[in-house]
Parts: C-alpha cells; structure tokens; sequence
C-alpha cells in the first residue's frame, strides 16, 4: 500500500531509461540482446518463451552472418564444369546453412556455461568477440570531458 507509488516511479524510470533496450525487436535491444545469447552462462535462459523463437532466428542469422568472417574447412562437394545451372553453389549454401543452423543449436543446448566452452562453437566464439569486446582505449572518453571541462572555465562565463 505504502510502496506503490515508489514501485510506479521505478518502473517508469526503468521505461523511460531503458525502454529502448526492454523492447526486444529494437535495433538496439537485438545487438544487446545477441551479446547476451552469445555469452555462455545466460544464451536464452533470459528470455520470455513468447520471444525465445524469434531471437533464436536473429541468433542463426547473426552467425550466419559471421560464417562470412570465420574461415572453417566444410566439406563441400566440388563443382563440376558440366552444372550449368548453379546447382552446387545452392547446395554449398544450403549446407553452410545447416552448419550454421547445427552449431547454434549444439550451442543452445550445451548445459556447458564456462566460456571455455566457446572453443568448441568457432561462429558462436566469433559472434561473442563481436558483441562483447569493449573499446581498448579510452582516449575518446578522456577528450570529450577535456573538451566539456573546457565550456565551464571562468574565461567562457559569458557565454549565453
């Protein structure tokens, strides 16, 4: 009775802060949310049931997306001169797929939750580097407070 105002004003707080990152369709909110699925201890334990597909899929299509990068041996069939159509370029693409596809649900279903256990997931440890690695310098943080700490100098005390 006592708390529901505070717990109101919290909650609001909490929406207006961080409303971009609660919606889970967000642009932001699914980097965020590929960091988080990406780092073993939490992957999908997080997330509500109704959103679990969804962010499964934009998983799959996050690794798919670093398979481009990650230079792994697949055994392919050769393509033979004689295909004029394309058929093996489409079943190169549909097994990289389905490597993509399997090493997200091993991943997914591995109870493993050290990070160890990245070096068994090349495309997930990819992944991981990809969204989890934070800037090696903080120069640029440093510049912008000089820069600020430059405006309220006694010197710039009429500037309107």
């Amino acid at each position: 009775m006592y708390c529901d105002p505070l717990a109101s004003a919290l909650l609001k707080g909490l929406q207006a802060r961080y409303g971009s990152l609660l919606e889970l369709q967000m642009p932001l909110a699914i980097n965020a949310a590929m960091a988080a699925i990406s780092h073993p201890p939490f992957k999908l334990r997080w997330v509500p049931p109704a959103e679990r597909e969804s962010l499964r899929a934009a998983f799959v299509q996050c690794l798919n997306a670093e398979s481009s990068s990650v230079t792994a041996e697949v055994a392919v069939p050769a393509v033979s001169d004689d295909d004029d159509y394309g058929y093996n370029e489409t079943a190169s693409d549909v097994t990289q797929c389905g490597i993509v596809e399997t090493e997200a649900s091993s991943y997914l279903a591995d109870p493993d939750c050290s990070l160890g256990m990245l070096h068994k997931y090349l495309l997930v440890k990819s992944a991981f580097i990809h969204f989890n690695t934070t800037i090696p310098s903080s120069a640029p943080v440093e510049q912008l407070f000089s820069v600020g700490g430059q405006i309220e100098k006694a010197r710039r005390n009429r500037l309107s």
